[in-house]
Parts: structure tokens; C-alpha cells; sequence
């Protein structure tokens, strides 16, 4: 029996044809598909405010 997380990873694989096989760079298909990954160092003095979901 799937969890919920695994029903989402499968439904999101098969509506953008990644097959079962790893992803060598998950980034690539998530930015493809319209969803903007970025990283940030929290360091970053010239940067005053930003926010994440933790």
C-alpha cells in the first residue's frame, strides 16, 4: 500500500512522462514545468528579508 506522498510522486511522474527511473537532476523538470528553484545563502548582507516553508 502507497502513502499519500507516493500516489503524488507516481501521479506527477506519469502526467510529465518521467518514467520510474531516478531523476539525474530533479531540478531541470521542476523548472520546465514552471516552478522556480533557487537557492539563497542565509549570509547574504545585501539581502534584508526573504522567506521559506520549513
Amino acid at each position: 500500500m502507497r502513502g499519500k506522498a507516493e500516489e503524488a510522486a507516481a501521479l506527477v511522474r506519469a502526467r510529465w512522462g518521467l518514467g520510474n527511473a531516478p531523476i539525474p537532476n530533479a531540478v531541470h523538470p521542476l523548472e520546465a514545468h514552471g516552478v522556480r528553484v533557487f537557492s539563497l545563502s542565509r549570509d547574504r548582507p545585501e539581502v534584508d528579508a526573504f522567506s521559506f516553508w520549513n
